[in-house]
């Protein structure tokens, strides 16, 4: 087999791999942000968030046990204190947080 279809086979498999994993956005300003102790810390967003399985769909949190964590909450009181749209994105392969809420996989902000 030609290298190049090798290549383009793996990147189609790639590629393909990420449609196993549905996701959940949400897109707004932050109006509440909980510290939790030093385990979690709790978000919510003007936005209205896209249906998800975890049953506080409109709660986000993120784990101490996260290898994120402090850059993500830094970036999170960032957008806050500056009153910039952010986008939270939460993969459901995951599973839910604690309170059954979206875990933030990612953190977006525009400046």
């Amino acid at each position: 087999m030609n290298i190049i279809i090798k290549k383009m086979i793996v990147l189609a498999l790639f590629l393909a791999s990420f449609n196993a994993y549905s996701a959940v956005n949400e897109t707004g300003t932050i109006t509440r942000i909980i510290v939790e102790g030093n385990t979690m810390v709790s978000v919510w967003l003007s936005g209205v968030d896209d249906s998800t399985e975890c049953a506080s769909g409109s709660r986000w949190t993120i784990a101490s046990s996260d290898l994120l964590f402090k850059e993500k909450v830094s970036t999170l009181l960032a957008a806050a204190s500056s009153g910039k749209q952010v986008h939270l994105h939460h993969l459901t392969a995951w599973g839910c947080g604690n309170w059954d809420s979206n875990k933030i996989y990612y953190v977006d902000v525009t400046y």
